[in-house]
């Protein structure tokens, strides 16, 4: 399978490559900002791509973006720890495109 692993912090995206390989898929690009992102899904037209959704220049929604925009998007799936008054909220989401 090929992917396309698209991360700004890079030891997160050097050990998700790093299980994908190990289990004998073909990282075919790795990406490290939004347009970087767009540019390797259009070109590689990967079988899946494990996109972060915050990614530089603006740490908004640049992957996310990237995603939609190369129409690859088929699920969606994000964490978010928020710190308020001391105290740590998590959260997990995911959707499958046609759920929107």
């Amino acid at each position: 399978m090929r992917i396309v692993v698209a991360e700004d912090l890079y030891l997160l995206r050097d050990g998700m490559v790093r299980l994908i390989e190990a289990y004998g898929h073909h990282v075919v690009a790795t990406a490290t900002t939004g347009p970087e992102t767009l540019d390797a899904l259009l070109t590689w037209r990967p079988d899946v791509s494990v996109v972060d959704v915050r990614m530089p220049p603006a740490q908004t929604d640049e992957g996310l973006r990237a995603a939609l925009a190369s129409s690859f998007l088929q699920f969606l799936y994000g964490h978010c720890t928020m710190h308020w008054e001391g105290i740590e909220f998590r959260s997990s989401y995911h959707w499958k495109f046609d759920e929107w």
